[in-house]
């Protein structure tokens, strides 16, 4: 998995969702997907790589108790399907 972060507490980049009332961070397959957008507000944010298991065993988990979406693979003009991080990690538990 690949991600933006700023080097501030602004931390990971994320997008408000159209959905619910909560905010989406967004995770990318590839390192060219995070970094196409890479543009305005997060023009200074860092590509950072993180390993699977640290996705499936920290930060879902933590998403979902903080009430946030997951974003996959979304759009350099940031769109994309909102998923329930719940769904995200059952979906990679039954993968493998």
């Amino acid at each position: 998995m690949f991600g933006l972060s700023a080097e501030t507490d602004n931390g990971w980049a994320y997008a408000p969702s159209i959905i619910e009332t909560t905010d989406v961070l967004l995770f990318f397959s590839t390192p060219e997907g995070a970094l196409a957008c890479k543009a305005e507000e997060w023009e200074d944010y860092h590509l950072i790589e993180l390993p699977l298991d640290l996705f499936v065993a920290g930060w879902l988990p933590n998403m979902a108790d903080d009430g946030l979406l997951c974003g996959l693979d979304w759009s350099s003009d940031l769109k994309g399907m909102e998923y329930d991080p719940e769904t995200v990690l059952e979906t990679i538990e039954e993968a493998n």
